[in-house]
């Protein structure tokens, strides 16, 4: 009987559904959020802003033209007026951007507030004054954070409290014949009532959020330790390979002034004697004639060997010389065509960039030399204001990306070279055949 794995995924209510369709806030990677919470909070609760400013515009757009039209009997036309007066100019000033944002949040809150004393005292507690202040400190909450929220909720209070006491002290008379029953303690008990129902609320709200704030700062500081410890390790890596490439160049050079020499002296010497025994006619001149020759190869030996401890100079513009090197090298040794194709112009950042572009150089020839089973290598060195790439290509097999072989020693190194000079190394296979390895180097104009 045949199975097939099926992999659960978590079903999407219909409210993450609307969410997804209709999303109105700008998408954040977490790289960002982890990186700068507190900028992508702020860049949040702008575009929340926006989208409560325009959702208040629509709901309140009724109460406000009943109070441009003289509607509300039950207060002045001059407290109607003012109230007007008020509320347009905040939801205005609450979209302009040179305003902190905390103070754009109280004037958008503070104008929903006017409304909703408007509200209150027209319609009472069979109106919607007193919903639309239970709102307002929870939108504080999200907008802003605990103080704004604070103020919000001691404003409301301060509006329900003294309408309450307005209408049961008869300060303001109602106009309808249904508020006539409702009497001071009443009042007093619909406050408490509103009082105990927001509050719980902007606790358990605040409390979440806070964690959530709290989570996101422990997740950002850990990111920052992590960044700080590969930078650490990073710059490690670097002073060793430093210590471990000046230990070659010295080395390098000492095998170059100090060995090499001593067998030039040697290699005078048995000429010297070469030619005695030759005017001697002695029976011990072909003997002498293998050393010599064996003097010789030891001496090209050994400047190979020194070249190859340090291989490019000091000098930022002596890269195209050391590949070219490398090129006449590579066609001398095997029957493989090698060319260098570089710009003139290019300057390499650095001598360890150099020396590290050089090593994947040669890596990458002696690779496709080994296991390509290619005739021709090409080495392109390019370069402009923002990068230096560095490509070997042959014409060989080729390599499938999904068959690379990560766990070549080769490979690995010539990645971590790349890495300890801030490049990318990438290995890819060519339309035409065979492979390519790049290696683009940032400049140091495009790293500023």
């Amino acid at each position: 009987m045949k199975t097939e794995a099926t992999t659960d995924s978590p079903k999407q209510s219909f409210l993450d559904k609307l969410l997804t369709t209709f999303n109105l806030f700008p998408e954040f990677n977490e790289t960002a959020l982890a990186e700068n919470p507190a900028e992508v909070m702020n860049a949040w609760r702008e575009r929340a802003l926006i989208i409560v400013v325009f959702a208040s515009l629509i709901a309140n757009l009724p109460v406000a033209l009943a109070a441009v039209k003289g509607e509300f009997k039950i207060i002045p036309q001059w407290a109607a007026d003012i109230v007007i007066i008020i509320y347009l100019p905040c939801i205005v000033f609450s979209l302009v951007r040179n305003i902190s944002l905390f103070a754009r949040i109280h004037m958008l809150l503070g104008a929903k507030a006017l409304i909703g004393a408007v509200q209150l005292i027209t319609t009472q507690l069979i109106g919607g004054g007193r919903l639309t202040l239970a709102f307002l400190p929870v939108t504080a909450l999200v907008l802003g954070g605990t103080r704004a929220a604070g103020n919000i909720l001691l404003l409301c209070i301060l509006i329900i409290g003294s309408i309450t006491y307005a209408i049961t002290s008869g300060a303001i008379v109602p106009a309808a014949t249904h508020y006539e029953n409702i009497t001071t303690g009443y009042w007093i008990f619909q406050f408490f009532v509103w009082l105990g129902g927001i509050i719980p609320q902007l606790y358990l709200m605040g409390h979440f959020l806070a964690l959530q704030d709290r989570t996101v700062a422990a997740v950002s500081a850990a990111r920052c330790r992590i960044n700080a410890e590969s930078e650490r390790n990073r710059r490690l890596e670097y002073e060793i390979n430093r210590s471990g490439e000046a230990e070659r160049q010295k080395l390098g050079a000492e095998l170059h002034d100090g060995l090499c020499q001593h067998l030039a002296a040697t290699l005078l010497h048995c000429s010297t004697l070469e030619y005695r025994m030759k005017d001697a006619t002695s029976t011990h001149l072909v003997p002498v004639q293998g050393i010599r020759e064996a003097i010789e190869r030891s001496i090209g030996m050994a400047y190979e060997v020194a070249r190859g401890l340090c291989p490019v100079r000091i000098e930022p513009d002596s890269m195209i010389p050391a590949l070219q090197e490398l090129c006449q090298k590579t066609r001398q040794r095997s029957e493989i065509s090698c060319k260098l194709q570089a710009d003139r112009n290019i300057r390499i950042p650095s001598p360890e960039a150099g020396l590290h572009l050089y090593h994947i150089a040669g890596e990458s020839v002696m690779n496709a030399i080994k296991h390509s089973d290619c005739s021709r290598v090409t080495i392109k060195l390019v370069g402009n204001n923002n990068e230096i790439i560095l490509e070997i290509a042959d014409n060989g097999r080729g390599m499938p990306p999904e068959n690379e072989p990560t766990r070549g020693m080769g490979l690995n190194i010539m990645r971590h070279r790349a890495r300890l000079i801030g490049g990318i190394l990438e290995i890819k296979s060519n339309e035409t055949g065979g492979t390519s390895i790049i290696c683009c180097l940032p400049t140091s104009e495009s790293k500023a």
